[in-house]
Parts: C-alpha cells; sequence; structure tokens
C-alpha cells in the first residue's frame, strides 16, 4: 500500500511540475509532454492497441452519422 501511495505522489509532483511549466512558458518553442504515471507495482503495463484498418474506420464512420442500415 505504502508503495501505491508513494507512487501516487510522485505522479502528483511530476503533474503539478509540468502544469507549471506549461503555464510559466511564453508559447514560443516545444511543449513539453505531459509525464506518463510510474507503472504501479502488481500491475500489469497496458497493451498497446494496433492502429483501425481504413475498413474498420470507414464502417465506424458510417455508424456514427446514422449510415447503419
Amino acid at each position: 500500500m505504502s508503495e501505491q501511495l508513494l507512487a501516487g505522489i510522485s505522479d502528483g509532483i511530476r503533474e503539478l511540475q509540468y502544469i507549471l511549466v506549461v503555464a510559466n512558458s511564453d508559447g514560443k518553442g516545444r511543449k513539453p509532454r505531459r509525464p506518463e504515471p510510474i507503472r504501479r507495482p502488481g500491475v500489469a503495463p497496458k497493451q498497446q492497441r494496433e492502429p483501425m484498418s481504413e475498413v474498420a474506420a470507414e464502417r465506424l464512420f458510417k455508424l456514427i452519422n446514422g449510415g447503419a442500415a
């Protein structure tokens, strides 16, 4: 439990640091990347999804826009 809490605190500090840098930047130059959360002990890492195929994307677009018939 203490490792989970420590990871949460560390993530919070890193997120605040990111917000501070973004808020105080002038908007010129490259924007820093948002920090990724620390991997929690006992939790498996997320699996990367395969990108959607062109055919599947077209079908989803039709379904969203009312073309299910």
